[in-house]
């Protein structure tokens, strides 16, 4: 695992093998031609399958390695979903409001999938500051995404995925924790 303490803002990578991705991908309902873009609207976390139960019993020791031991905390997992990308699309700016904890897990993602961009709304923030038109913008965080990659960050990041250029499908699940002291 890798930790980034970046001045105030935590960012967390972990992996998963990429052995249970392609078990998680197995379970998981296939877009339809109605329904082959975005996020596939279900919960994946209520699905039947061993894979996605794995999976999620590995999100949930990510969050206690994150989570402080000394404290008594409670932490709550919240939906799951897919997002489902191909070539042209991508994901605007948004944030996960009072979310503790936003997981992404890359279950599929080739050597062109689109980067994943954080921008902490804290001013000031020691990533990465973009400069356009000879003004500085909001700072930001590039991440790369690979299958198997997990990325962990407070739900208050506003983050954006560009828009996606190869034609494999890059294939995320996202999910949301809230930790709260017991």
């Amino acid at each position: 695992m890798k930790i980034h303490q970046l001045w105030a803002t935590p960012l967390v990578q972990n992996e998963i093998p990429h052995e249970l991705c392609s078990r998680v991908l197995d379970e998981l309902p296939k877009p339809s031609d109605d329904n082959d873009r975005g996020s596939l609207d279900f919960n994946v976390w209520q699905l039947p399958g061993q894979a996605i139960q794995d999976l999620r019993a590995r999100l949930e020791e990510t969050v206690k390695l994150i989570v402080p031991g000394d404290c008594a905390w409670d932490t709550r997992l919240g939906r799951g979903w897919i997002n489902f990308q191909t070539a042209g699309e991508s994901n605007s700016l948004h944030h996960h409001g009072e979310t503790s904890i936003v997981m992404i897990c890359y279950l599929q993602a080739g050597p062109g999938a689109a980067d994943l961009i954080l921008v902490d709304p804290r001013p000031p923030s020691i990533w990465t500051s973009r400069i356009e038109n000879g003004k500085s913008g909001r700072s930001f965080l590039r991440v790369r995404p690979y299958t198997g990659l997990v990325v962990c960050f407070p739900g208050y990041i506003m983050h954006a995925v560009e828009p996606h250029v190869e034609p494999i499908p890059r294939i995320s699940l996202a999910t949301n924790f809230w930790v709260q002291h017991s």
